[in-house]
């Protein structure tokens, strides 16, 4: 099964009547609206949704990752007072 994409969010007046439209839901390629009105579809979505990118915990071969030293915790007063 063939999937397609609504372009926008609108309401369109179609041979079946009207139907409300959200962008990036999927429809079925053969639906009859998607026939009718293939203007308001598209093959890409413009946004997936569910799918989480995860980071590699490796690095890759030639990599270069940026870190960052890590800060100093500063003494609470009361500690600071006692110690000077």
């Amino acid at each position: 099964m063939a999937v397609v994409y609504a372009r926008d969010t609108v309401c369109v007046s179609w041979s079946a009547g009207r139907t409300v439209l959200r962008k990036d839901d999927a429809w079925d390629a053969d639906a009859d609206l998607v026939r009718e009105r293939p203007d308001l579809f598209t093959e890409q979505p413009k946004k997936l949704r569910g799918r989480r990118l995860v980071e590699r915990a490796t690095r890759a071969p030639g990599e270069v990752r940026a870190t960052r030293a890590p800060r100093k915790m500063a003494k609470p007063e009361a500690e600071a007072e006692d110690a000077g």
